[in-house]
């Protein structure tokens, strides 16, 4: 009776994968480069939420969303001697309360540029889906090294994504 259950909790999440692949696959999930282009060229809008690591700093510049995807903007300032080579970022949503819920999110646009050179600031753009976030939860962004053990967490708290600057025919408007 356990194992059915089990088996039939692990089929439910394999169809919920199915369908989010078919929505990655689908035209209407196409991420705008111009808008990409749009969010890097902004202005750092947040200047609190950001963390050094091992002479690394990781700051989130601006957050954009338009009906189907949010932008971040991250700066990522090199103050070592050594280049960093970005591996791998990952995004997850964490709702606090009576149980803890997660949810992790693949970035469907991640910015060419993979390594930051020593002494060197890069503006990095990464899309993901857009999300409803609740007023108890938490938003991490994890950055990996590849060839190192460097790795980083920023964490954004839900009143900085309810604050996210919003796309409407490609002009960017204030909340």
């Amino acid at each position: 009776m356990i194992l059915e259950r089990k088996i039939l909790r692990m089929v439910r999440h394999l169809q919920g994968e199915l369908k989010w692949l078919i929505h990655l696959v689908s035209t209407d999930s196409l991420v705008s480069p111009k808008r990409v282009a749009a969010v890097k060229a902004l202005a750092p809008h947040f200047k609190t939420y950001g963390i050094i690591k091992n002479s690394i700093a990781f700051l989130l510049g601006n957050m954009v969303s338009d009906d189907k995807f949010m932008y971040l903007q991250f700066q990522v300032i090199n103050k070592s001697h050594l280049n960093y080579l970005l591996d791998y970022v990952s995004f997850e949503y964490k709702k606090h309360g009576n149980k803890d819920v997660s949810k992790a999110f693949e970035p469907l646009y991640t910015p060419s540029t993979r390594e930051v050179s020593a002494h060197k600031i890069e503006t990095l753009v990464y899309v993901i889906p857009l999300f409803a976030s609740g007023s108890d939860g938490q938003f991490t962004v994890i950055f990996r090294e590849s060839l190192g053990n460097r790795k980083a967490q920023l964490h954004i708290p839900t009143r900085a994504i309810k604050s996210t600057l919003v796309f409407s025919h490609d002009i960017i408007l204030s909340p």
